[in-house]
């Protein structure tokens, strides 16, 4: 689930699509927000408060080629699988966009 900063002049949307491409190698379509995610961390006695927006992405061009320093495994998870991950608030973000992924599934071709 990558993230990251925005970089000044990028709008949200801009920086997660370039996150997912420094971050795995793929080219990315925005989708729908999922919502966002806050959590603070402790480090060199500096508490570094985060808050991270999350969107519905679909994989357009590239090659997946994960960031060497940032991944040690790489796993795509069936909805099934979804308990696999650590946080709740990553479970609840995936299970959104599986249903997102449903609904669109369901609803075939656009015409025109």
């Amino acid at each position: 689930m990558p993230k990251g900063h925005v970089d000044p002049g990028e709008t949200l949307e801009e920086a997660a699509c370039r996150e997912v491409w420094e971050e795995t190698g793929l080219r990315a379509e925005i989708g729908a927000p999922l919502g966002e995610t806050r959590y603070s961390f402790t480090e060199n006695d500096t508490v570094h408060r985060k808050r991270v927006h999350w969107f519905y992405m679909k994989a357009i061009g590239g090659k997946l080629q994960p960031e060497e320093e940032m991944f040690t495994e790489i796993k795509l998870l069936t909805e099934e699988e979804l308990t696999t991950l650590t946080f709740e608030k990553d479970r609840k973000l995936a299970k959104a966009a599986f249903a997102l992924y449903r609904e669109e599934r369901g609803r075939g071709p656009v015409p025109g």
